[in-house]
């Protein structure tokens, strides 16, 4: 706890409380995807069976997901920014929910879509 305070008092980060190189390199590496998805959903969110995985419908709905992409963005830039672990740490668990969750809806949209009879369990 000591250490952690000095940090934040000198403004330096100490071993324990850096920002890998990795997560960095990673968390600059999945910003253009993001933004990428902001720029398909929001502009364009009745063409998204076209543009993007799926079809989302309602429209709202592409809307409100692109714009979760650009606060990803940014979180992520931040991630990359950051010199100080503590500062970014918070962000993570709710990435993953939200990256496993969406991993989860693409693998059974895409069962559901392949599938001539649909037994995919996902409905």
């Amino acid at each position: 706890m000591t250490r952690i305070a000095s940090a934040i008092v000198v403004g330096s980060a100490s071993a324990e409380d850096r920002v890998l190189v990795s997560t960095r390199v990673v968390s600059a590496a999945i910003v253009p995807f993001l933004l990428l998805a902001f720029a398909v959903l929001v502009p364009w969110p009745t063409d998204t069976k076209r543009l993007f995985a799926w079809a989302i419908k309602p429209t709202m709905s592409a809307m409100i997901l692109g714009s979760v992409y650009l606060g990803g963005a940014y979180f992520f830039v931040r991630a990359a920014l950051a010199r100080c672990w503590h500062t970014v740490a918070g962000g993570f668990p709710p990435v993953a929910t939200f990256a496993a969750l969406m991993g989860i809806a693409t693998i059974c949209i895409g069962i559901a879509s392949f599938t001539a009879t649909s037994r995919s369990g996902c409905e």
